[in-house]
């Protein structure tokens, strides 16, 4: 089974006004057979997906076409989170829409909902034998309202010992995303290493985060696998470090799993991610090595991929 991951995907802003004249699939036109040919496709889903709602008065809110429900789910995507500090930004309205326009496109949502119980509910998927099973949390410190108000599933300690015990009894795999760090760092802080070392020994496999919009380590972790951040996936930020990224990739084998990172980059195609090649792709690699050694992790290029060097992770 091939498990991949990515980072944020933003839909709107910039990336709407490409999408303007491009189209719609645009933004996932180089990316495409990649993700499509992935067993289980998952990630972050950067923006409210709605025609309705209004602005919350911050910096930045993000409000992308309902048609991208569709067609995320003709990429391939199986499973968003939606637990991050833009699911509110179009209001109520437009939080229940990106919800209710995705499960209805056939991709489940975690993280999100009209109380701490459907924050908290795991969403599973039957592939090739497996269960695979999968919550969100936001670290950021928005959008909670409280329990019996609907939200975003925080990040606290209380929540993540009830829920991912729980959900790991009832799977084979359990993927567990968190919206944390600092923006625009290529190191996690402290709270990040504690959260994720925390959530594989309470049982999760994989642990995904999201947020920084940069490229952070990857860690191996009591036989599981720690993606502090995938950087950005689809996004409109200008900043060549914003523009570098990788797709996880995950490959359950009988006896182990085979880890390997894909190099993208959004910079030859504003907003549509593609190979990284040549220089670009050296880059990543360097910046990899260089973010991973504290952790333990090492990686090779082989045939365009980024291939851990040695590993003991196993499901």
């Amino acid at each position: 089974m091939r498990i991949l991951a990515v980072g944020d995907v933003m839909l709107a802003r910039g990336v709407a006004s490409i999408c303007d004249t491009a189209g719609d699939f645009y933004p996932f036109a180089g990316t495409f057979d990649i993700l499509n040919d992935a067993d289980l496709l998952t990630g972050n889903i950067e923006t409210t997906i709605s025609d309705r709602g209004i602005p919350m008065e911050k910096k930045y809110v993000f409000r992308a076409n309902p048609e991208f429900a569709n067609i995320l789910s003709r990429v391939g995507f199986d499973c968003l989170t939606f637990a991050n500090n833009h699911a509110f930004d179009y209001g109520k309205d437009a939080f229940f829409d990106t919800i209710r326009l995705l499960e209805k496109s056939g991709v489940k949502v975690v993280g999100a909902g009209e109380n701490i119980y459907s924050m908290l509910e795991p969403k599973q998927l039957n592939i090739k034998g497996y269960i695979i099973g999968f919550l969100g949390f936001n670290a950021t410190g928005t959008n909670f309202l409280g329990e019996r108000n609907w939200g975003c599933a925080p990040a606290s300690k209380e929540y993540i010992r009830k829920a991912v015990p729980s959900a790991k009894q009832s799977c084979d795999i359990l993927i567990v995303h968190f919206h944390w760090g600092e923006e625009d760092s290529f190191l996690p802080d402290e709270e990040q290493i504690e959260l994720a070392h925390e959530t594989i020994e309470l049982g999760a496999d994989i642990v995904i985060g999201s947020h920084p919009h940069r490229i952070q380590p990857v860690e191996f972790y009591k036989g599981g696998i720690i993606f502090y951040s995938l950087g950005n996936f689809i996004f409109d930020q200008n900043d060549f470090e914003n523009n570098i990224s990788v797709i996880a990739e995950i490959d359950i084998l009988p006896d182990t799993a085979e880890v390997r990172l894909i190099p993208i980059e959004t910079i030859s195609h504003k907003a549509s991610p593609s190979l990284a090649k040549g220089e670009i792709r050296n880059v990543v690699l360097d910046l990899l090595n260089d973010i991973s050694y504290d952790f333990g992790t090492e990686f090779i290029e082989y045939n365009g991929e980024f291939m851990v060097r040695e590993f003991s992770s196993s499901f």
